[in-house]
């Protein structure tokens, strides 16, 4: 929960700066995402307000595809929120836009949320013949994620039908793929279908299996998202009903097995009249042995209320104590954060104030023409305006990262031939300031690098344009590449002025600059190697910082070779 309410507060911040330039696309993009952060966090009414928001400005815009993904989302919410009937034409108009511009995997997508919204609003029939269809095209193209969502959908329409055998079949193929893609949220949610299957079959022994599989889920999912004390004993006292109401269904089942057997002992009285002397005897010892049985029933049943009472009393405990110790930990964590976040939006506050300020003086000695060279007042004006969008786009991108949100174009490049021809021109460029620039590319002519080309040639001019600014003139930068354990592996390092083992830790952090008086001009926005970091995440790799031999800096970038294509980004 803490991660959303960190993005939330950074797509704020972007959507407070898009509304300023007046992008009319970023902004639907954030008002999105928003929308879609607030529906993760349960929040659903304020999810719809910003979903409503940014649908409004994808009409405007026109673009179909968002428009599609704006009434899927909004449908989605709208059953979150019980309101079934009104998502059916949100999902309706998702379906017709996405086959419009054929988007194969996206109808899919909408058509399992349309199967969702009829079973929920009663179409039980029309939804069964919809996700069916649906589950067969995703396992032509093993769309995971989707199968997810589908065999769940499947596997509540048979539960309700009684068709135990069925559901319990898809939520068999459910539970495997969750526990493949290591969903807990989804492998929880397919044992609670395993426990409500079971025990309408009177399997009560197994429906206790699949119960305590699902609690020990949850509480894994718990202890991840560090929810607080209250919310944990809430799932234990949903435990304890529910582990309660299938001992009522197993002691109403033996009685019933109880009378069955009395009302056959009744019977063979009256069959039998000769023999009732000795049917009574029988009936006699029977009823003793029941008593006998039932006492040591009840003295066991005694006994396991008793060992559960205890067991939750030493729970409660533990948790008060975990409690208060993370209640500490969250009011440390709470005071960082908002040190954090002034510094942050002090920081950003600064470095736009700086460029607007100029482009503001400039403006107004235009306007009362004292301006000696107006094309060069109009350049200037332009270099400002550049550097803020570049600073901008910059908090857009590392606001994405953290969301999770960031897109990758992966393809395979034949990395030796391209890193030469890009290193020529770095060359150049270091050479306008007094640097001299050495290579050592130790990789194979032929080997093949899957990455997104744009985002690493932005990372290696990030670093080389650090060089170029902290550097003294006359220094060398040292650029090397080659690989190792199925790793490809980039350093780069400077010669003097070099960074203090105590300021190397923050090197990644956002707005963080060694030397704090510098300006903008001269020490840069700060967000350079935050962005370099972030890239490097995205394609699964780590970044490391060091001092050089030469006296300055060493970066390493740490990449594999291979990458784990996911699903498609979507929005």
């Amino acid at each position: 929960m803490g991660q959303y309410k960190e993005s939330f507060e950074n797509h704020q911040l972007a959507l407070q700066i898009e509304y300023q330039i007046g992008d009319s696309s970023s902004v639907a993009s954030s008002l999105y995402n928003l929308g879609n952060i607030r529906y993760k966090m349960g929040d659903y009414q304020l999810a719809l307000d910003y979903l409503n928001d940014a649908l409004k400005i994808d009409e405007e815009m026109g673009v179909l595809q968002d428009i599609a993904y704006s009434n899927n989302r909004i449908a989605l919410v709208l059953d979150a929120m019980g309101e079934s009937e009104q998502a059916v034409p949100y999902v309706s108009k998702a379906i017709e836009l996405f086959q419009e511009i054929e988007a194969k995997r996206d109808v899919d997508w909408a058509t399992s949320v349309y199967a969702k919204v009829l079973f929920c609003a009663g179409q039980t029939e029309k939804a069964k013949s919809l996700i069916t269809g649906v589950i067969k095209r995703a396992q032509e193209q093993n769309y995971q994620s989707l199968l997810i969502d589908a065999y769940v959908i499947i596997s509540q329409i048979h539960l309700q039908q009684e068709n135990y055998d069925e559901a319990r079949h898809y939520i068999t193929l459910g539970l495997n793929l969750a526990n493949k893609t290591e969903e807990m949220a989804q492998q929880a949610l397919f044992n609670g279908l395993l426990v409500d299957v079971y025990a309408k079959a009177n399997s009560y022994k197994s429906a206790f299996e699949a119960l305590q599989q699902q609690k020990q889920i949850n509480d894994r999912i718990l202890d991840a998202k560090r929810l607080d004390g209250i919310a944990q004993l809430q799932a234990e006292s949903e435990y304890v009903r529910k582990a309660h109401k299938i001992q009522l269904l197993e002691k109403d089942r033996e009685l019933q097995s109880a009378q069955l057997e009395q009302q056959k002992l009744e019977s063979k009285l009256a069959i039998e009249e000769r023999q009732r002397v000795l049917i009574e005897l029988q009936m006699d010892n029977a009823n003793t042995q029941l008593a006998l049985s039932e006492e040591k029933q009840s003295r066991q049943a005694n006994f396991f209320v008793f060992l559960i009472i205890l067991g939750l009393f030493s729970m409660l405990i533990v948790l008060l104590f975990q409690r208060r110790k993370m209640s500490e930990l969250q009011a440390q964590n709470a005071r960082q954060l908002v040190e954090r976040k002034n510094k942050m939006l002090s920081d950003v506050s600064h470095e736009l104030r700086t460029p607007l300020t100029s482009i503001k003086l400039q403006i107004e000695m235009l306007e009362h023409e004292l301006a000696e060279d107006p094309k060069q007042a109009y350049s200037l004006v332009h270099s400002k305006i550049a550097s803020l969008n570049y600073l901008i786009s910059n908090l857009f991108q590392l606001a994405k990262a953290d969301s999770g949100d960031l897109e990758l174009n992966i393809h395979e490049v034949e990395f030796r031939d391209w890193l030469s021809e890009f290193l020529q021109q770095q060359h150049r460029q270091l050479a306008e300031h007094k640097l001299e620039l050495s290579s050592q590319l130790e990789i194979e002519k032929s080997l093949l690098f899957e990455c997104d080309l744009d985002r690493i040639k932005q990372v290696i001019e990030n670093l080389m344009s650090n060089s170029c600014r902290y550097t003294h003139e006359g220094g060398q930068v040292v650029f090397k590449c080659f690989t190792q354990d199925e790793q490809i592996i980039l350093s780069i390092e400077d010669s003097a002025p070099g960074v203090g083992e105590h300021e190397l830790p923050h090197l990644f952090e956002r707005l963080y600059r060694t030397d704090k008086s510098r300006s903008s001009q001269s020490g840069g926005s700060g967000i350079g190697l935050s962005i370099v970091k972030a890239y490097v995440t995205a394609h699964k790799g780590r970044v490391w910082a060091s001092q050089s031999d030469l006296g300055g800096l060493k970066i390493e970038l740490f990449f594999p070779l291979k990458q784990n294509k996911g699903q498609d980004a979507q929005k």
